[in-house]
């Protein structure tokens, strides 16, 4: 287990804790943890929130954080060895490689953490749980990098986007799809479909 010093005592790095994805309520609380796990990160590089949470969409509850390293000009060597030069400082940290290592490119990782907030607010559900990090390791800027901010910020500019994504992920979960792995490619199209507009401006 992996403590951070900060100013606020009840919240602090531990080991991450795979669940089954589920359909959690999205809350502002995800938006502050997205925040303070940022500014724990190493200061070198650049960070963004993505996914569902940085949407306000209800989803897994999982908060994902864009690591952006410096565009080095599509050198897959040179992608490599930014990379190479990241994972330890977040190790040290106590990230872990994600369980299904091989899903992503090598020059593209994702590294996951849980955080732990402890509070006596009862009203609040979510406190006192692990709440989990995926941290995706991109260059800035690349394709990768331009498909995450573009998705993010279509779906916050669309409610009617919002809603139909909120009921995939739902008609998925009564499905019995929640492997993480399989539940990402079986919403994948929708993406897709939403991404396909990149190439159409």
């Amino acid at each position: 287990m992996s403590y951070c010093s900060t100013q606020d005592e009840h919240m602090y790095f531990t080991q991450y804790s795979y669940r089954p994805a589920s359909v959690e309520p999205a809350h502002k609380q995800q938006q502050q943890i997205a925040t303070w796990v940022i500014q724990q990160l190493p200061t070198a590089f650049r960070y963004e929130h993505c996914g569902s949470t940085a949407i306000g969409v209800p989803g897994k509850g999982i908060i994902d954080i864009a690591c952006l390293y410096p565009n080095v000009n599509a050198d897959v060597a040179a992608k490599q060895r930014a990379v190479e030069s990241i994972i330890p400082q977040l190790q040290a940290l106590g990230c872990e490689w994600q369980l299904a290592k091989s899903m992503f490119p090598a020059y593209r990782p994702r590294l996951d953490i849980g955080v732990m907030i402890e509070s006596s607010d009862r009203l609040n559900p979510s406190l006192g749980n692990v709440i989990n990090v995926h941290i995706h390791l991109l260059e800035y800027h690349s394709i990768e990098h331009q498909k995450q901010r573009y998705f993010r910020q279509r779906l916050l500019c669309s409610k009617a986007l919002r809603n139909q994504y909120m009921r995939i992920k739902a008609d998925l979960v009564e499905q019995g799809i929640t492997e993480h792995q399989a539940y990402g490619q079986a919403k994948s199209q929708f993406i897709k479909t939403i991404l396909q507009e990149l190439y159409q401006r």
